[in-house]
């Protein structure tokens, strides 16, 4: 076994560079690897943050029968509507309009407030209330052209104000014009139906249909640094975000996840489309271990990170553990992300109906490292959205951490270090996993 925390020399000579960060200016850090060491690199090749994916977490996993026997339930049971049931009602509910509104909702999946599921369910229901409000050949779209552009606003606003509680970006300013630009691209480029994206992005951008990589190199295109220029290039005028990209082509496409109605694309392209990385995966990755940051930058005392810069790092370990279960990386989102968003999200509240207790690190040491809104100062990371950083994960190193002397010296050669947190912070860990609450024992209790 490759001993993940020794990085090479070159890196470890990097560890204590200097990094300047400007109050409230986020660098953009560049990941590298080797093996399943990372550092995070700003532009001048000084690291900021480095760790290591830890291959050994997924090998705790008793069998892939048994996790994948116990996630389902856990879905069925905690989900607002059971993953599968809403699946198959979806695909008979919405027929020819599916690709669409799987369009229209990914899109809308950018800035939402809720979880993926509470937007897809409201969408729902206003599908049966104003179904051509996704059918871009609908003669509704042709009367609202002939309008004035004020006119035109109002009646979509009116539409869709339901909706409008929903997210965190300007409802009127980015919401509503995405929709209608969104219906515009399918009419334009898509001939109606978003089905045919696939083949209007590899023609567009001259991509070989057959070849077996050519989703995640569109995947790359749509989320790299010049995503905004192809985004013009294929006529998108409407926010589409690296996440949302990804959660667009694992719903579109065929997988455990997905609906398969996107045209053209085979299942080995599939296999390299690499899982979607938000907030509640991230959280998932550093409480479970499968991610471990074990450097700092001194000189980072308040490390100030987007989302985004932890993409490259949860995708290896989404990777790893995906293969210990024989599913696509892209699969296991569904479960990953559920997990990050119901039980993981309290500090560990509701560890005792997380189907990842039989590998994660927080659960074993008993106590969880995540913190929560403005207390991020007094914790080694936090990813909660705090007020005072929208969208930043913050880090702490244990060179400047006031809490050092009591933290546990969980692994000395790897340096990683475990605080003692206070008794909000303690997983309600019971004496054996046979005692915790699991979904079967549940649906016992609400059906005798």
């Amino acid at each position: 076994m490759t001993n993940q925390s020794s990085c090479c020399p070159s890196m470890q000579q990097t560890f204590f560079g200097t990094l300047k960060v400007i109050d409230n200016i986020m660098t953009v850090f560049l990941t590298d690897f080797i093996d399943n060491d990372f550092a995070m690199k700003s532009q001048d090749h000084r690291v900021a943050v480095a760790g290591f994916v830890d291959h050994d977490i997924p090998q705790r996993l008793a069998s892939a029968e048994s996790f994948l026997s116990g996630a389902d339930a856990f879905l069925n049971r905690f989900s607002l509507s059971p993953p599968d049931e809403r699946k198959e009602k979806m695909k008979q509910e919405f027929g020819n309009d599916l690709a669409n509104f799987l369009f229209i909702s990914s899109v809308l999946n950018y800035g939402n407030i809720g979880t993926s599921e509470t937007l897809f369910l409201n969408l729902m229901d206003l599908y049966r209330r104003y179904r051509f409000l996704f059918r871009p050949n609908d003669q509704f779209w042709v009367k609202l052209r002939q309008m004035n552009a004020e006119q035109s606003k109002r009646v979509m606003e009116s539409l869709l104000v339901p909706l409008s509680g929903l997210f965190r970006t300007d409802f009127r300013k980015v919401i509503v014009p995405s929709w209608t630009a969104s219906i515009n691209f399918i009419r334009n480029a898509c001939e109606g139906d978003s089905g045919n994206l696939f083949h209007h992005i590899a023609r567009s951008l001259m991509i070989n249909e057959d070849n077996p990589s050519a989703l995640a190199i569109i995947q790359g295109l749509l989320s790299g640094k010049g995503r905004n220029r192809v985004k013009k290039q294929l006529g998108m005028n409407f926010a589409l975000g690296p996440k949302t990209v990804l959660l667009l082509l694992s719903v579109m496409t065929e997988n455990r996840r997905g609906f398969g109605v996107l045209r053209g694309v085979t299942r080995e392209q599939i296999k390299e489309l690499k899982a979607p990385v938000d907030s509640a995966v991230v959280r998932v990755m550093l409480n479970t271990g499968l991610v471990k940051i074990t450097f700092v930058n001194p000189t980072l005392a308040q490390g100030k990170l987007a989302r985004t810069d932890l993409t490259d790092v949860c995708q290896r370990g989404m990777d790893l553990l995906a293969e210990r279960l024989g599913i696509l990386p892209i699969e296991l989102d569904e479960y990953v992300w559920a997990i990050g968003t119901i039980p993981c999200k309290h500090r560990g509240a509701f560890c005792f109906i997380c189907p990842l207790t039989e590998i994660c690190d927080s659960w074993r040491q008993g106590y969880v490292r995540e913190s929560s809104g403005a207390e991020y100062l007094n914790r080694c990371f936090s990813f909660a959205r705090p007020q005072t950083e929208k969208n930043a994960l913050y880090l702490r190193g244990c060179q400047t951490c006031p809490q050092q002397s009591s933290c546990i010296l969980i692994d000395a050669e790897r340096g990683i270090r475990h605080p003692r947190y206070g008794p909000e912070y303690l997983s309600r860990r019971f004496s054996s996993l046979a005692e915790k609450l699991l979904p079967e024992e549940l649906e016992r209790i609400v059906t005798s």
